[in-house]
């Protein structure tokens, strides 16, 4: 099985691609943004997954 992976902003870019949404552009609809199963087509992998974990860098206890 070939998966594919990226984090939240690179999927991002890739689900407005114009490369990737003229590929679903003719299938009678209009495709606002990829999703990660249309992005696993385009680069010819089983799989597309998506970070969406974060990191928290701010200083211990603060506040704002």
């Amino acid at each position: 099985m070939k998966l594919q992976f990226s984090d939240v902003t690179v999927y991002n870019v890739l689900a407005k691609h114009p490369e990737i949404l003229s590929l679903y552009a003719f299938s009678g609809g209009t495709v606002g943004l990829a999703t990660p199963g249309m992005i696993a087509q385009f680069l010819l992998a089983d799989d597309y997954l998506v970070g969406r974990a974060r990191y928290d860098t701010a200083n211990e206890a603060q506040t704002e």
